[in-house]
This record gives structure tokens, C-alpha cells and sequence, in this order.
């Protein structure tokens, strides 16, 4: 993945919740990695400012529940 496509997919997602996979391992020999790619993606600035501008929140699955 790269930081711009991922920014464009977050700005695209017509979802209230979704799940975008990655694989940010950094770990060499791990199944999925390494693949700093990802990691530099998600962490990076672009991903940062679509979330933003979006509204949307990071959550993990026990934050959605509680808001089911």
C-alpha cells in the first residue's frame, strides 16, 4: 500500500465503520512482512488528514460494539 492510494480510499469509503487490512510488519520473516509500506501508509500524514477531514474516529471492535 501506499500512502496516497490508502488517503483516497479513506476519502471514498461511504461506510460509517470499516476495516481497511493491512500487513504493517516490519519484522523480517514474519508470513505478511516485512512491509514498511503499510506501516509508513497508516502512519503517515495523508491517512492521518483524510481521517480528519472525513470526522471519522479510530476504533477498535470493542468501541464498536459499545456503540451498536
Amino acid at each position: 500500500m501506499h500512502a496516497a492510494y490508502v488517503a483516497r480510499l479513506i476519502e471514498r469509503l461511504e461506510a460509517r465503520a470499516a476495516e481497511i487490512f493491512l500487513h504493517p510488519s516490519t519484522v523480517v520473516g514474519r508470513a505478511r512482512g516485512p512491509n514498511p509500506g503499510d506501516l509508513a501508509a497508516l502512519l503517515g500524514p495523508a491517512a492521518r488528514g483524510a481521517i480528519a477531514a472525513r470526522g471519522f474516529a479510530l476504533a477498535t471492535y470493542a468501541d464498536l460494539e459499545a456503540d451498536a
